[in-house]
């Protein structure tokens, strides 16, 4: 679970990851429940990539709430398409990815994946988009872009560890609600048991989804 370890590398491993810094982190960006089995948003992918009903190891759903004032545009297509662009080319995955680059970018069947700060900034996160060997869009929606991650996009049938990763928006009259979901789930037929993951690596992957939505909350701004 590579988007987990580096959580961990980031929050345990350094000193500038001190209490002051992760309750910052905390102040806009709300953990809230989440079932993610009974997502309507993510029926379909849930079924294709989870086709056993293997129980989730961790389920996790984070959404900060912007005014529209506070926003370059309110077109949704482009908000998503933003958001995303600040989660993989900003300032809160740049560790990740240059691990992800330097281990992974040089193996044959990688060429065509996004690596560069420059591609991540200004792609259009299709169907088929492939982020440093770890997440590939498999549905794209005009306000939603549902990812699968835990393993390279190379492994296409069922999955030790297999997740989806799902970046979305929702308006109303006055503001916009910017949601990062992630539920994680063995998919294979040694699955069905679907232990949790412990508590510090629950803890690490939360924060570290909190430092992505600053991220792409910068994005969706105009600032970075």
């Amino acid at each position: 679970m590579p988007i987990i370890r580096t959580t961990a590398k980031l929050i345990f491993g350094t000193a500038a990851t001190t209490a002051g810094g992760l309750y910052l982190l905390t102040l806009d960006t709300h953990l809230v429940p989440y079932t993610a089995t009974t997502d309507p948003s993510l029926g379909k992918a849930l079924k294709l990539y989870n086709p056993r009903n293997n129980p989730p190891t961790l389920a996790s759903h984070a959404v900060q709430q912007v005014p529209l004032s506070r926003l370059s545009t309110t077109d949704s297509e482009t908000l998503i398409r933003k958001f995303c662009s600040g989660v993989w080319a900003g300032s809160g995955y740049a560790c990740q990815r240059k691990i992800l680059e330097k281990k992974y970018r040089h193996l044959e069947g990688r060429e065509g994946m996004l690596w560069d700060k420059g591609e991540l900034e200004n792609a259009e996160y299709g169907v088929g988009s492939a982020i440093t060997d770890h997440f590939e869009v498999v549905e794209r929606g005009n306000d939603k872009v549902i990812i699968r991650y835990g393993d390279s996009p190379l492994v296409r049938g069922n999955r030790r560890s297999d997740g989806l990763f799902i970046l979305e928006v929702t308006k109303d009259e006055m503001f916009a609600n910017f949601h990062i979901k992630s539920i994680l789930f063995d998919s294979t037929a040694q699955g069905d048991k679907g232990q949790k993951v412990p508590g510090w690596m629950y803890f690490a992957h939360t924060v570290y989804v909190r430092i992505l939505m600053r991220s792409g909350i910068g994005a969706v701004e105009g600032s970075k």
